[in-house]
């Protein structure tokens, strides 16, 4: 395993991962991102600020170590896998810019990376609208897994 950064060693990451594996997702995509998918603070079950660190910290190094699904569960760790955003949007573009076209829309899905987009008739707009900062990180992150 490669060096982890935000735990003293391999064993406190794993650890970590495992406590945490129901709150976190990773894309199947080129990217292999993790994110927090669930977390919410319940005092009454133990759970606080600190906690939220360190699932923070264990998905800084999820994204550190880049494992994929099988490196994963060759540790034991099983966490949701889906598409991220960008991933999502990339899949899509061949399907949805055709799509938009019969629907007599402007073919432009994964153009309006402004957070602006004038076809509000368009069942693709949710997906397609996307902050730009955020896609700019999703990018970096892609270019980072190749």
């Amino acid at each position: 395993m490669k060096t982890v950064r935000f735990f003293q060693d391999c064993d406190e990451f794993l650890k970590a991962a495992l406590k945490f594996s129901g709150n976190m997702t990773q894309c199947i995509g080129k990217c292999r991102i993790t994110w927090i998918s669930t977390y919410q603070i319940q005092p009454n079950n133990g759970s606080g600020p600190d906690d939220l660190l360190e699932l923070e910290n264990c998905v800084k190094e999820m994204n550190n170590l880049l494992l994929c699904p099988e490196e994963l569960a060759d540790l034991g760790i099983f966490i949701s896998h889906g598409l991220c955003k960008l991933c999502l949007r990339t899949s899509l573009l061949p399907t949805a810019k055709k799509n938009q076209r019969k629907e007599g829309n402007f073919d432009c899905f994964a153009s309006a990376e402004n957070g602006f987009c004038d076809q509000t008739r368009c069942k693709y707009q949710t997906i397609c609208v996307t902050d730009a900062n955020e896609l700019r990180e999703w990018r970096e992150r892609i270019d980072i897994a190749c």
